[in-house]
């Protein structure tokens, strides 16, 4: 899925819809409801997909949210696994007088500072941590300070006739990266299930007696196998 967050809200850029919003599922996990999802053969693809999806951004200053869904299947157990990387596109702050897109750079603007009372918060060790104050930091709480690991890529680019209203901005962003370092995150692996422990579950929610829930020779010698 691909998701741009701007003044004119969540837009999905691979199906169009513009109702899509950043609900937790019951996992905790942050989930795009409304938003399109295209299914990918190889990191290839997902790379060749996200660099076409940035073409159809429609403001100049957005965030822009691409999730990879990954199932995977345990050759031996047959147990699976599912999980989700997310890269996430924040656009910086910068000066409104300089910007052709007042209303975009606006939007961009409020988002730092939303993701900086979040990070202020988490960095603390409040309670009370401010994730609805915007669509950025809603699509970041399970990210930041949540079940996650996040890594932070901060790109400067300040030139000679930037001004100090440019080197401000890139002070300002390295130092919330840096209060950002200060965030624990509590990220959990599911385990894997062997084909004897998953027979066990449904021999019990089944109510099989001890004689069906003992471990049959064929199935040892084929984990062994």
């Amino acid at each position: 899925t691909c998701v741009e967050l701007s003044c004119n809200g969540a837009t999905d850029l691979v199906g169009g819809s513009a109702t899509v919003q950043p609900m937790k599922d019951a996992n905790g996990r942050v989930v795009m409801v409304g938003a399109e999802a295209k299914p990918v053969g190889s990191s290839k693809d997902a790379k060749q997909l996200y660099q076409e999806l940035q073409s159809q951004r429609t403001k100049a200053r957005s965030h822009i949210v691409f999730a990879l869904n990954v199932h995977t299947k345990h050759k031996i157990h047959n147990s699976c696994r599912s999980g989700q990387i997310r890269i996430i596109d924040i656009a910086g702050q910068g000066a409104l007088g300089e910007q052709a897109d007042v209303e975009s750079a606006k939007f961009a603007n409020q988002s730092n500072v939303a993701l900086g009372r979040v990070v202020d918060a988490l960095a603390s060790g409040s309670d009370a941590v401010p994730y609805r104050d915007d669509l950025l930091t809603q699509t970041l709480s399970d990210t930041l300070g949540g079940n996650a690991i996040t890594q932070i890529l901060v790109s400067l680019g300040v030139t000679k006739d930037a001004g100090s209203e440019g080197i401000h901005d890139s002070l300002n962003v390295v130092g919330l990266a840096l209060k950002a370092q200060k965030i624990k995150n509590g990220p959990l692996m599911q385990a894997h299930e062997s084909r004897e422990l998953i027979r066990l579950r449904q021999l019990v929610a089944s109510h099989g007696g001890d004689e069906e829930a003992a471990p049959k020779y064929t199935e040892i010698s084929s984990l062994r196998n």
